[in-house]
C-alpha cells in the first residue's frame, strides 16, 4: 500500500464550492509497471481505485487514437529524462465525452540513484483548450495561419516555410530573418528534445500541447502554452508540422493562483496540496491535514499536539513566533513570509507561508499557518536566474547578459576609457554537428570557451552569443590597439590544438572580427553590429583570420553582396553555364575526360567564377539545386558528343558534399542520367577532401550507392585536408586528384617532388587512378610522365572553353601542350601609349567608381601597380573584375613625383597569375591635356629614378676604391 496520504480521502464531488478544476496526484512505479491515482484523477478519468495500483491501460486507452503513438512517445521521452517543458496536455475519451488533460511529471529515484518511476499532478483543462481556435487548429492545414493567432509552419526538415504577423509580434522575430531556417525561439536547453517531438509529430500525425517557455529576440524567455500538430497538403498528405503559440501571461498564471486561493476558502479541505496547520496560542498543532506528510514525513497524527515552533529551524523559530502574534494580535489580515521546517529525516525544507486567523464556531481565535514545500522549486527558480544570464551549455554570459553588462561598462567608464569588442566565430562548425552530431558539437563549444575564457584577462565580458560564436569586451586602458590585436591572435592560437572527443580528432579554426569604442560606435549594438562586419571579412578571408572594422563597404564586399542578391533568380533566368577542361592521358595525349566547370554570365560582373558564387550557394541551401543543374546540363551535352561520333569520354563533375547528403539524392541523379541516355560508366564525381568527415553515414552510404550503381568516384584536391591518406582507406574510391599546390613546386622543389611521388606510388598499389591538377609547363609534365602519373590537367592542354571550342579539341585524335602564355603579346598590342615599368610595384588604391552610370560610395582596396602610362596602368590585386565592361567604372589612386594622382577608366584584359592573384590592364577615361599631364609626371618619376640609380652607382663605385 502506498505510503502518501493523498491517495485517501474523498474528491469533492458536488462542484458546487469552486469554479475551479481540481488538481489530482499520481504516481508511476516503473518496475511494478503500476499507477496510482488520488481521487481528484479517479474523478477525471471516471475510474474508482479507491488508492489500490492500478494498471496503465486504461489512462493509455483512454486516449483518443489519432494522439496515442505522439502522446505515449512523449512519456518514453519524459522516462529517460527529456523534458520540453513544465507540463503538456492532450486529449482523452471518457465515456462519450473528449476531455483535454494537463500532466506534471517528474522523475522519482531509489536510494541507489537509479530511476524507479514518475510522479506528479494532473487536472482537467477543457474549458481551457476546448476553444473554436483549437478546433481550428485540429483541421491541420494551412489555412489556420490566416487566424489572428501566433502560429509557423514548419517542412519536413524543420525549417519554417510560414509564419505569420502575430508570430513575428510576439517573439521579435521578421519574415525574412527566419524563413528557411530553423525556429530561433528554442531555448539551447530545450531544443535536442524538441526537435525530438517535433519529428515525433510528423512520424504519428499526433497533437499535443506543452506549458514551456521559448526565446524572444531580445534574449528574455517568454512562457507560452505550444500546441504542436501535423501539417496536410490538399491531398492528406504529411508536409511538415504547424506549430501555435499562446502565452500565458497575468490572466492564465491567476488560474494557477487560484487552485491555491481555493484552499484557503475551504482550510481543512483533507486534500489540499498545500500543508494547512490549526495552532494555539502556545503553537501546539491542533489540527494538520494530510498534505504534512508529504512535506515534513510525518502523519497528521504524528505531529498532533506538537509545536509548530519546534519544527521551524532555529535561526528561524524568534521569526516565526513574532509573526504568529502579529497575525493573532493586530489586524493584519494575512502574513506572507518563509521559515525552513524539519522534515522527519533531519533535513530542512525551504517553505513559503501564510498566517491568517479563522476564528472557531465558539468564537476561538486560532492562527493557521498554510505552507507549501519549495525546495526543489527554489533550486530550479535559482538555476533558471542563473540560465536567465548565462549560457547553458558553457557556463559563460548569454547574449543579454552581454549586452546589459556592456552597456553599463559604456556608461561608467565613457568615452574617454576605450574598449574594445571581438566576435569570435568557430568556422565550419555546421559540418562538425552534420557529420559527428549535436554530442561531438556540444563538446567542442565547452571546450572552445574553457580555451577563450583562460586566455582573457580578469577585467574582461565574455559571453556566448549564438550557435557557435563568442563575444568579448576588453578595456584597453594602457593595454593599447596593438595589444588588442595580439590577443586576439593569442585567442585563434587555443584553436591549432586539436579537440579530441570520442574517438575523433577535430581540427577547428576560427575568425575574430574587432571593433573599438569610441572610434567605431558609443553603444553596444552598433560595436557588435560593426565587429559583426569584420567578422564576415575574417570568416571569407582565411582560416584563423582577425579583421577590424572599417568604416567603408570595400569592393569586393560589394561585389559579394550584389551576387547573394542575384543568386536566387539567377538559375531561373538560365544565368549558368559550362566550360569544359580537358584531362590528357599522359602517354598518349588522348582526352580521356572532360571537367564540367560552372560559370555564372552575370549581366554587370560579366563571367563569374565558381570560386565566387559556389559558397553564397551552399551557404543559402541553393548548392543542391545548382548541383543537379549542372549534372543534367553536361549529360545532355556528354550526349550530343556521342551522337556526333566524337571519341567516347567521361564527365567529370564537382559535387557539394550537401548534394551527398540531400534525401533521395542516387535516385535523383540516375533519373537524370536515364532522361539524358547517358550510362553511369560515363559520369565521375568529384568531392573535395576537406569538405566532408569520413564517418558520415550520409555521404559513405551516398557514395558506395553511386560506385554501384557505375558511377566513379574521384577525390578532388587531394593533400589538403588535415588527414589525406587516411581518406584512401576509409573510402572506397575510383581516383584521386593531386592538388595544384603540390603539382607547382615539381620538380625542381625537393619536397613536393617526392610527396607526389610517393601518393603516386601508393595510389596505384591501391589500384586509383592519379589525375595530376594545374599542371602548366613542360617540366611538370616530364616529371609526371616519369612517375607514371596517368592522367593531367592544366593550361598546358588548355584552361576551360565552351562547349563549342572544347569540341574541336574533341576533334582531333590526340592534343599536344601549347605554347603558355600569349596574353601578353596580346597586351602589349592593345598599349596606346608608352609606359613605364617600375623596378618595384608602385603601392596604389583602386575602387568601384559606378555601375551604369550609377555611382557608389565605397572604400579603397589597395593594388600594385607594375606599370603606367598616360593612358592606363597595369596592376595586380585580389579583386576579380571582369575585362571590356566599360560600365564598371573604377577609380584609381596613386603618387607619381610626389604628386596625388586621381583619375578613373575600366579594366581591359585580365590574367590570372598564382594563388588567386589577378594581373589587370586597364585604360584612363580622361582628356589630352589630363594625358599630357599625366605623361609630364612619369618623364618627372623616370628622372628622379634615374638620378637615384646614378647616385648609388657612383657611391657603390667610390666604396670599391676603398
Amino acid at each position: 500500500m502506498m505510503k502518501h496520504s493523498w491517495l485517501r480521502g474523498k474528491a469533492d464531488r458536488n462542484g458546487g464550492e469552486s469554479d475551479f478544476p481540481a488538481l489530482g496526484r499520481w504516481q508511476y512505479k516503473l518496475k511494478e509497471n503500476e499507477v496510482y491515482c488520488s481521487p481528484e484523477m479517479d474523478q477525471i478519468y471516471g475510474l474508482h481505485t479507491l488508492g489500490k495500483p492500478t494498471r496503465p491501460d486504461p489512462f493509455i486507452a483512454s486516449i483518443v487514437p489519432e494522439d496515442r503513438d505522439l502522446v505515449l512517445h512523449c512519456w518514453r521521452m519524459l522516462c529517460s529524462g527529456k523534458r520540453v517543458g513544465r507540463s503538456f496536455s492532450y486529449r482523452i475519451k471518457v465515456g462519450a465525452s473528449i476531455k483535454y488533460v494537463e500532466y506534471t511529471a517528474r522523475c522519482t529515484y531509489d536510494d541507489n540513484g537509479h530511476m524507479s518511476g514518475l510522479e506528479g499532478t494532473v487536472r482537467d483543462v477543457t474549458t481551457l483548450l476546448d476553444t473554436p481556435v483549437t478546433r481550428l487548429f485540429l483541421r491541420h492545414d494551412r489555412s489556420f495561419l490566416r487566424e489572428p493567432q501566433a502560429a509557423i509552419a514548419l517542412d519536413h526538415e524543420f525549417g519554417i516555410i510560414h509564419i505569420n504577423q502575430w508570430t513575428e509580434q510576439l517573439f521579435g522575430w521578421s519574415e525574412n530573418e527566419v524563413l528557411f531556417q530553423h525556429v530561433p525561439y528554442l531555448p539551447k536547453s530545450l531544443e535536442s528534445s524538441t526537435h525530438e517531438l517535433y519529428q515525433a509529430v510528423v512520424n504519428t500525425g499526433g497533437t499535443i500541447w506543452l506549458d514551456t517557455v521559448r526565446l524572444h529576440k531580445d534574449g528574455s524567455l517568454r512562457r507560452v502554452s505550444v500546441a504542436l500538430g501535423p501539417l496536410y497538403d490538399k491531398n492528406g498528405v504529411t508536409k511538415g508540422l504547424m506549430t501555435m503559440y499562446t502565452p500565458i501571461s497575468g490572466a492564465a498564471d491567476a488560474i494557477e493562483r487560484a487552485l491555491v486561493c481555493e484552499s484557503r476558502l475551504r482550510p481543512f479541505i483533507e486534500h489540499a496540496s498545500d500543508v494547512f496547520l490549526l495552532l494555539d496560542e502556545q503553537y501546539k498543532i491542533l489540527y494538520a491535514n494530510a498534505a504534512v506528510e508529504h512535506v515534513i514525513g510525518m502523519a497528521p497524527s504524528d505531529v498532533h499536539q506538537l509545536s509548530a515552533a519546534g519544527l521551524v529551524h532555529p535561526a528561524d523559530r524568534t521569526e516565526f513566533e513574532l509573526a504568529c502574534q502579529k497575525v493573532a494580535y493586530s489586524r493584519t489580515e494575512q502574513l506572507d513570509i518563509e521559515f525552513r521546517f524539519q522534515h522527519r529525516s533531519g533535513a530542512y525544507r525551504q517553505c513559503v507561508s501564510s498566517l491568517f486567523t479563522w476564528t472557531s464556531p465558539g468564537g476561538q481565535t486560532h492562527v493557521v499557518l498554510r505552507f507549501r514545500d519549495v525546495t526543489e522549486a527554489r533550486s530550479v527558480r535559482q538555476q533558471m536566474q542563473f540560465l536567465e544570464q548565462h549560457d547553458e551549455l558553457t557556463g559563460l554570459l548569454n547574449r543579454k547578459a552581454f549586452f546589459q553588462k556592456s552597456t553599463s561598462w559604456i556608461t561608467e567608464l565613457g568615452s574617454e576609457h576605450p574598449l574594445t569588442v571581438m566576435l569570435l566565430r568557430i568556422q565550419q562548425f555546421e559540418r562538425i554537428v552534420e557529420n559527428l552530431g549535436h554530442t561531438v558539437g556540444d563538446f567542442v563549444i565547452r571546450l572552445a570557451a574553457e580555451r577563450i575564457r583562460c586566455r582573457l584577462p580578469e577585467d574582461s565580458i565574455c559571453a556566448r552569443i549564438g550557435d557557435h560564436e563568442f563575444a568579448i569586451m576588453l578595456r584597453q586602458e594602457e593595454r593599447g590597439t596593438e595589444l588588442m590585436l595580439a590577443l586576439a591572435s593569442e585567442l585563434l592560437r587555443a584553436f591549432e590544438e586539436p579537440f579530441a572527443s570520442a574517438g575523433h580528432t577535430i581540427y577547428v579554426t576560427a575568425a575574430i572580427g574587432v571593433s573599438f569604442y569610441p572610434a567605431d560606435g558609443d553603444d553596444i549594438a552598433t560595436l557588435v553590429q560593426r565587429a559583426g562586419v569584420a567578422l564576415r571579412r575574417a570568416n571569407d578571408a582565411t582560416r584563423n583570420s582577425v579583421q577590424t572594422y572599417s568604416t567603408q563597404l570595400h569592393t569586393g564586399t560589394y561585389k559579394q553582396f550584389v551576387l547573394a542578391n542575384d543568386l536566387r533568380n539567377a538559375l531561373a533566368n538560365n544565368a549558368f553555364l559550362l566550360y569544359y577542361q580537358p584531362r590528357v592521358d599522359v602517354q598518349s595525349g588522348r582526352i580521356v575526360a572532360a571537367e564540367a566547370l560552372i560559370r555564372w554570365e552575370h549581366p554587370t560582373w560579366g563571367l563569374v567564377s565558381p570560386v565566387e558564387f559556389i559558397p553564397i550557394a551552399e551557404e543559402t541551401g541553393y548548392i543542391v539545386d545548382l548541383g543537379y543543374w549542372v549534372i543534367r546540363t553536361a549529360c545532355q551535352q556528354l550526349r550530343i558528343w556521342r551522337n556526333k561520333g566524337y571519341p567516347p569520354i567521361k564527365i567529370s563533375i564537382n559535387v557539394a558534399v550537401k548534394q551527398f547528403q540531400a534525401k533521395g539524392a542516387v535516385q535523383t541523379v540516375l533519373s537524370i542520367l536515364n532522361e539524358c541516355g547517358v550510362p553511369a560508366s560515363a559520369i565521375e564525381f568529384e568531392i573535395t577532401e576537406t569538405s566532408v568527415m569520413p564517418n558520415d553515414p550520409a555521404v559513405t552510404d551516398t557514395i558506395q550507392a553511386f560506385r554501384k550503381a557505375g558511377i566513379a568516384i574521384y577525390f578532388d584536391d587531394f593533400g589538403t585536408g588535415y588527414s589525406s591518406l587516411s581518406w584512401l582507406h576509409q573510402f572506397q574510391l575510383d581516383g584521386l586528384k593531386l592538388d595544384k599546390s603540390f603539382i607547382d613546386h615539381v620538380p625542381n622543389a625537393w619536397a613536393p617532388s617526392q610527396i607526389v611521388k610517393s601518393v603516386i606510388g601508393l595510389a596505384h598499389q591501391l589500384k586509383l587512378t592519379v589525375v595530376a591538377e594545374g599542371v602548366e609547363n613542360a617540366e611538370q609534365l616530364a616529371f609526371l610522365q616519369a612517375e607514371q602519373c596517368d592522367q593531367v590537367q592544366g593550361y598546358l592542354y588548355s584552361k576551360p572553353v565552351p562547349a563549342g571550342t572544347f569540341e574541336r579539341l574533341l576533334a582531333q585524335s590526340s592534343i599536344r601542350p601549347t605554347a603558355m602564355d600569349t596574353a601578353q603579346r596580346t597586351q602589349t598590342n592593345r598599349r596606346k601609349y608608352v609606359r613605364l615599368s617600375f623596378d618595384e610595384p608602385l603601392p596604389g588604391e583602386v575602387t568601384l567608381a559606378s555601375i551604369s552610370g550609377k555611382p557608389l560610395s565605397l572604400g579603397y582596396t589597395q593594388v600594385s601597380i607594375v606599370d603606367a602610362g598616360a593612358g592606363g596602368i597595369s596592376f595586380l590585386s585580389k579583386l576579380r573584375f571582369p575585362p571590356d565592361r566599360h560600365e564598371l567604372r573604377l577609380r584609381f589612386r596613386y603618387t607619381l613625383a610626389d604628386v596625388n594622382i586621381e583619375v578613373e577608366g575600366y579594366v581591359v584584359w585580365a590574367k590570372e597569375l598564382q594563388n588567386s592573384i589577378f594581373q589587370y590592364g586597364a585604360e584612363f577615361d580622361v582628356d589630352e591635356s589630363t594625358k599630357s599631364r599625366l605623361q609630364e609626371l612619369l618623364h618627372r618619376h623616370q628622372s628622379h629614378v634615374q638620378a637615384l640609380r646614378k647616385r648609388r652607382l657612383e657611391a657603390d663605385r667610390k666604396s670599391s676604391f676603398r
